[in-house]
């Protein structure tokens, strides 16, 4: 697993969030959509500072098992995740057989 590749591409997502919640803080307006947040799906009436805030937290936590060695290993089931599912989307956290997190954040 190339893991620098894993590295620069949730770096990469993690200053976007950033920006994000910087601009949310200043007052403007942004479109969650244009982000690929997690959670649009079943967004619940949460506010996207929430959301970006939370967001955040997943990517460092994603980054912290990249630096452990336990990045791609699912959350739910313990199993690995697919080099295919980390293409898609790389701070997953839960292979494609295990239920998604509730929340909708944890993908």
């Amino acid at each position: 697993m190339d893991t620098q590749r894993w590295r620069r591409r949730l770096l990469d997502k993690l200053g976007e969030v950033c920006a994000g919640i910087a601009r949310l803080k200043a007052g403007e307006t942004v479109v969650l959509a244009d982000m690929a947040a997690p959670g649009q799906a079943g967004e619940g009436g949460v506010d996207p500072l929430t959301r970006l805030l939370a967001f955040k937290d997943l990517l460092n936590e994603r980054l912290a098992a990249l630096a452990a060695g336990e990045f791609g290993v699912c959350e739910g089931c313990g199993g690995g995740l697919s080099e295919a599912e980390l293409d898609q989307i790389p701070w997953v956290a839960r292979c494609s057989a295990c239920p998604s997190d509730p929340g909708g954040i944890r993908a």
